[in-house]
């Protein structure tokens, strides 16, 4: 009995293996779809130049449905309230903030 528990389990170990390996990504030879849509940008002033592509890039969510004035409407206040009645000015966070760079500018 002892004899077969290890040899019951490589057999369930290597029929995990093969139920696991169709899910890889797909092969790194296959050469990239032509049509699939990207995006290519670049920050001002800089020559590199990042595109990526994704299959889930569409034009209308991405470009059309973007609201400027809602966005701004609903953006946070200048001042941020904590602990009941102490503020602290956003732009403070801003500067201390590990996203804000020097190459980005501030809309």
């Amino acid at each position: 009995m002892k004899n077969k528990q290890p040899f019951i389990f490589s057999i369930i170990l290597f029929l995990l293996l093969l139920v696991k390996t169709p899910m890889k990504a797909r092969s790194l030879h296959r050469p990239p779809d032509p049509l699939s849509p990207y995006i290519t940008t670049r920050w001002d002033g800089d020559k590199t130049i990042y595109t990526h592509r994704n299959f889930c890039y569409e034009e209308y969510p991405i470009f059309r449905v973007f609201d400027r004035n809602y966005f701004n409407k609903h953006k946070l206040p200048n001042f941020i309230t904590y602990d009941e009645n102490k503020l602290v000015d956003t732009q403070i966070l801003n500067k201390t903030s590990y996203r804000n760079t020097s190459k980005e500018k501030t809309v």
